[in-house]
């Protein structure tokens, strides 16, 4: 669980207060300190390295579970107003970002015409013990059998 310790959520609070521009027209709290390259704000306190949205939300509305991330209603990366913040899993974020179109080559159209079978281990193992008798290399195999050179990559390290 990822949380900001009761004596240092004061002082947090004032590092937020100190570094934003609050938008009236959208209720943003823009973030004018540093910013990491990803775009976010950044700062360090306490020894530590916080992004200032996440830091805001832990700060205003408690301790974030693990594996859930903060994100933005907003959509505006420098916003830490934790009334625009909420959390979610890595799935819910990119649901997220896929809805409001801020997220390229998610969509995966392709053709209709594509038949996705599951390779058995049988023809994963057929194979395997082709490459090794032939002294294939995994590539050469994997498009011998038309089978994905990742899939048997990934049965090899289970064998």
């Amino acid at each position: 669980m990822k949380y900001i310790q009761e004596e240092q959520k004061e002082y947090i609070k004032q590092v937020i207060q100190e570094r934003h521009i609050p938008v009236t027209e959208t209720g943003c709290w823009i973030w004018i300190a540093s910013k990491a390259t990803t775009g976010y704000g950044d700062f360090r306190a306490f020894g530590k390295h916080y992004t200032a949205h996440t830091a805001s939300y832990m700060a205003y509305n408690g301790p974030i579970e693990n594996n859930l991330h903060v994100m933005h209603k907003c959509d505006v990366k420098l916003c830490c107003n934790p009334n625009h913040l909420t959390v979610g899993t890595n799935l819910d974020n990119i649901m997220d970002s896929v809805q409001k179109n801020r997220r390229k080559g998610v969509s995966r159209n392709r053709p209709k015409t594509l038949n996705y079978v599951k390779t058995s281990i049988e023809q994963k193992q057929k194979a395997i013990d082709y490459m090794n008798a032939h002294n294939l290399t995994l590539t050469q195999a994997s498009r011998m059998f038309n089978i994905a050179r990742s899939t048997l990559n990934d049965y090899l390290k289970l064998a």
